[in-house]
């Protein structure tokens, strides 16, 4: 038999104090939650040169990132080429997406050179390659493919 357990008194307390205040606007006084964004100053498009109004949000970013730069003895970013104006922005996204492509694709390519070879660590070109292409780990991928040992070539590989 199952016996019923009285409510948290506290519980009924916030339970009532909710239903009491959830539609009470005095609430929400003070500082709205949107407001329009504020326009401080104006950069060149990257691109085409046309000025892009610039918030005072972006400014703050711009700075906090070039700190962070800064301490890691980085050049800091140039206002006026990371900003695009409406016009550009399609076709930019556009290019953005083909060069990631191009660019993951060729890495494929590299790594797929490494992983044939029969000492991956004695080909600098290629390690050269995907350093020059941005690879997160060439460190990491070596070890692993010197880890595995060597690889067997096919027969399309020797010739055959």
């Amino acid at each position: 038999m199952t016996e019923a357990f009285a409510p948290d008194p506290e519980v009924v307390a916030d339970l009532q104090l909710r239903a009491r205040t959830e539609r009470d606007r005095s609430r929400f006084q003070g500082e709205p939650r949107w407001a329009p964004p504020r326009f401080v100053a104006a950069w060149k498009c990257r691109t085409c040169g046309v000025l892009v109004d610039v918030t005072v949000d972006a400014l703050e970013r711009l700075a906090v990132f070039n700190s962070i730069l800064r301490r890691r003895n980085e050049a800091p970013l140039d206002h006026n080429a990371i900003v695009f104006c409406d016009d550009c922005l399609p076709q930019f996204k556009a290019f953005a997406a083909d060069h990631a492509r191009g660019k993951t694709d060729r890495l494929a390519e590299e790594i797929r050179k490494l992983k044939n070879s029969g000492d991956p660590v004695s080909e600098h070109a290629v390690i050269k390659t995907l350093r020059d292409l941005g690879h997160p780990d060439v460190g990491g991928l070596l070890a692993c493919l010197a880890a595995k040992g060597p690889t067997k070539k096919t027969r399309k590989q020797d010739g055959m």
